[in-house]
């Protein structure tokens, strides 16, 4: 075989399998292999690059609809499932009533002020969704008992990302979460004035936002182009990069701190084809 065409045929071959070096393909050039060579290296070649495959590091469980026990107690366990309407059902409720007591209650402020206040609880939790994601859902304990809580808090949504019962938070993760932020609210608009309500409202619908989208981008099938995204976004943090992309209802913050995907661009792309 003549070098021109071995050099052509190993050429085609590191495109097809990606896995040949540029030593071989250098070498090539100046050293007449015969036919037989040439397809032992292939061979050779493709095994590394299956046994690179099989290596590659799996980053769930489960991808079908199942659920992992995690408490023995079963009346936690069972608390740890909870349906995708829970958390509309639970907290309508309380948005009702906290709009209410801000534009009707004794310290009631007015609609603009109420807009203003309601953005604000908003923003809250749009960078506590945020910051809560990076740092606690994702933090990496060394000790059994940390390992235990994070794969309670989020680890387990990881390990089966399509668990249908277990892409909300239950309410009774979710009610002692929000009285931090209750506090918060308190006590920068001087206690439980219509400030206070309006911020704490648009802080629970932000979190019903996520709820929702967190829900949807798991198994709901809309193609609208922003859904289309955001779901390419969040199913690449699950599969491909859990270090980079936690923003779920929005990549805002994502994009100010700098942990969208190196891969964005094409993301993107993809998604528009």
């Amino acid at each position: 075989m003549s070098k021109p065409i071995y050099f052509f045929q190993l050429a085609q071959a590191r495109i097809e399998f990606g896995i040949l070096f540029d030593p071989i393909l250098k070498a090539a050039i100046n050293i007449s292999f015969d036919f037989n060579c040439a397809v032992i290296l292939i061979i050779l070649n493709f095994a590394l690059y299956i046994l690179n495959t099989m290596e590659a590091k799996k980053l769930f469980v489960s991808i079908k609809d199942e659920s992992v026990r995690m408490f023995d107690n079963k009346i936690l366990d069972l608390l740890s499932r909870v349906h995708w309407t829970v958390p509309l059902i639970f907290w309508t409720p309380v948005v009702i009533a906290c709009v209410y007591f801000a534009l009707f209650g004794e310290q009631s402020i007015n609609f603009l002020s109420f807009i203003i206040y309601f953005g604000i609880g908003l923003l809250i939790w749009t960078f506590s969704e945020y910051i809560l994601h990076r740092f606690v859902f994702h933090y990496h304990p060394t000790t059994e008992f940390g390992k235990r809580i994070n794969f309670i808090t989020h680890g387990v949504h990881h390990d089966y990302p399509n668990d249908s019962l277990r892409l909300v938070m239950p309410p009774a993760l979710s009610v002692p979460l929000s009285l931090p932020f209750m506090a918060l609210f308190y006590y920068l608009f001087g206690g439980l004035t219509g400030a206070t309500f309006a911020a704490f409202s648009g802080l629970v619908i932000g979190y019903l936002s996520y709820d929702m989208m967190h829900y949807a981008l798991h198994y709901a099938k809309w193609n609208n182009p922003y859904f289309v995204k955001l779901k390419h976004h969040h199913m690449f943090h699950h599969y491909k990069d859990p270090d980079n992309g936690y923003g779920v209802s929005s990549k805002l913050w994502d994009v100010v701190f700098g942990t969208r995907f190196s891969k964005d661009t094409k993301i993107e792309s993809d998604t528009k084809n």
